[in-house]
């Protein structure tokens, strides 16, 4: 692949010989973006590149923004997390998804924001993706009523959730 530069110069010089200098022309024949094929032209023309500096153009780790959610996160992972089988490396190793974090982290904040700006949070509910079926079993001879809540629909399995807890 060509680096930028170069590949930026030979768009001027495709323009220019075949198509006259016309930058918009270039953008429906081509699809090249008009300002890089403008910026082509010129460095074609000079013979002066020009250098990106696409290291500022990186999206921040959140960790840099938030100082205490790396700590946050290894809270959460340690009890869940194990060293190798053979301890050939200090490394721990954890079955728990990305997806679990995230929502551990949603229910371990408290209602608190973790940026600058409050933002609006849910206090009763906090609408994760799973929701719980409610179940109940009245036994009429000691008249006691039992409920339960389960992940599973109204089944067999959902019952013989119920009758273990």
């Amino acid at each position: 692949m060509i680096p930028w530069p170069g590949r930026r110069s030979a768009i001027g010089d495709v323009i220019i010989s075949l198509l006259d200098d016309k930058s918009r022309v270039a953008e429906d024949v081509f699809g090249w973006s008009r300002s890089t094929a403008e910026l082509g032209m010129n460095e074609f023309r000079t013979k002066i590149l020009c250098v990106n500096d696409l290291s500022n153009r990186r999206k921040p780790k959140a960790e840099n923004k938030e100082a205490k959610l790396l700590v946050d996160i290894v809270e959460i992972m340690e009890p869940h997390s194990q060293s190798e089988s053979r301890l050939r490396t200090t490394l721990l190793y954890t079955n728990m998804t990305a997806k679990a974090v995230y929502n551990a982290l949603m229910l371990t904040r408290h209602g608190r924001s973790r940026g600058l700006e409050p933002v609006k949070t849910l206090d009763h509910d906090m609408r994760m993706n799973e929701k719980l079926i409610p179940g109940g079993i009245l036994e009429p001879v000691s008249d006691r009523a039992f409920l339960f809540f389960t992940d599973s629909y109204k089944t067999s399995d959902f019952m013989d959730d119920g009758f273990f807890l």
